[in-house]
């Protein structure tokens, strides 16, 4: 049996490796909390130090100040001093063959603008800087990207700025306004004769998708097909990358003809802005406004006619023979068209789709 000595050893030795685990644990918390601390702090001279390149910059400051200003006199290189107004920026940040001395100017500034914000945006998604920085330092900047019209701006100024910024490709500089709920998206602009194209959720649907594709073809994408007859201008919240968002009718009332129960001419946003069903939407640039009256002419021609329930049958069938065109040859009538049939036969002539257009599925014009 151990003595009192003994014992007293062994609870002194066990204590020490208790007392050094516990001064290990806090020196462990200590150390993360200090590694945080000190990971904050150049964080946000990171931060820092990108404002401050961003500011020193002379013609991304030059972009800012259009930005913040209506209008405003700049030193244009060959010109001198120059007035600049918020309607000469958005001209000059349109694309076109020839620009004047202080349109070079303006897009020479919102270039190294863009390519500062890129950089903003790549230390955010790499941890080198926290969102929080980054809306202490840029956010006045990002707002006014995202809403122009609160600095004065018109919808003309907002929709160049932003149609720049997609047409060269500075994705970062949108994803980080979305960062912070700005959605800097240019508005779509819809014209008579584009195609709309759907893919449902519902059984019809995807049964249609079924009866479209024959062996060895790729997998069916859409199942209705309908002509926009008048166009407008659409401005998408949120909806990138396949999410659900808000869709706003910046302009005009655009109208889709399209074979439901009957073929019906109504307006697109409501029927479609809502829907579960995936919305594309093609057009065929090629077209002139002549070919798109033309198309828009004959799509209408139909409307108020009821919809070619045999025609599906019929189009079922062929499927059974591997696509061959046989039923749907019997039944082609134009008192009774299905979606695929009226879009296909309002463009015959101009577009034939790559089938014949009593024989075309929804797919086919994909």
């Amino acid at each position: 049996m151990p003595s009192v000595a003994e014992w007293a050893g062994m609870v002194f030795e066990h204590l020490d490796g208790v007392i050094t685990a516990v001064v290990g644990g806090v020196g462990i918390v200590v150390g993360r909390r200090e590694y945080r601390t000190t990971r904050e702090v150049m964080q946000a001279e990171k931060a820092r130090e990108l404002a401050d390149r961003l500011q020193a910059d002379a013609l991304a400051g030059t972009a800012l100040r259009m930005l913040d200003w209506v209008a405003r006199t700049y030193e244009v290189p060959g010109e001198g001093p120059t007035s600049i107004s918020s309607a000469r920026v958005a001209g000059a940040l349109a694309t076109k063959d020839r620009y004047d001395p202080d349109e070079v100017l303006v897009r020479d500034a919102f270039e190294r603008l863009c390519d500062e914000l890129v950089l903003v945006e790549s230390s955010v998604a790499s941890g080198l800087v926290q969102e929080a920085h980054v809306q202490r330092h840029f956010g006045y900047w990002l707002a006014i990207l995202g809403a122009p019209e609160r600095n004065g701006h018109d919808a003309a100024f907002r929709d160049r700025l932003w149609e720049y910024v997609e047409r060269w490709g500075y994705r970062d500089v949108q994803d980080l306004c979305r960062r912070f709920g700005y959605e800097i998206t240019p508005p779509v602009e819809l014209r008579p004769g584009d195609v709309v194209l759907t893919r449902g959720t519902s059984w019809v649907s995807r049964l249609i998708r079924v009866a479209s594709r024959v062996v060895g073809e790729s997998r069916t994408q859409v199942n209705h097909v309908g002509v926009l007859a008048t166009g407008g201008s659409l401005g998408l919240q949120g909806l990138l990358r396949g999410s659900r968002g808000q869709v706003d009718l910046l302009q005009g009332e655009p109208e889709i003809v399209e074979a439901l129960a009957r073929v019906v001419q109504h307006p697109f946003l409501p029927a479609y802005a809502n829907a579960w069903s995936e919305v594309a939407v093609f057009r065929c640039e090629a077209l002139t406004d002549e070919e798109r009256a033309e198309v828009v002419r004959r799509a209408g021609a139909y409307v108020g006619r009821r919809y070619g329930y045999l025609q599906l049958v019929a189009h079922f069938l062929d499927w059974l023979l591997q696509g061959a065109f046989v039923f749907r040859r019997l039944t082609s009538t134009a008192r009774y068209p299905i979606c695929s049939w009226l879009v296909a036969h309002a463009y015959k002539g101009i577009d034939d789709f790559g089938t014949r257009p009593g024989g075309a599925s929804p797919d086919d014009i994909w």
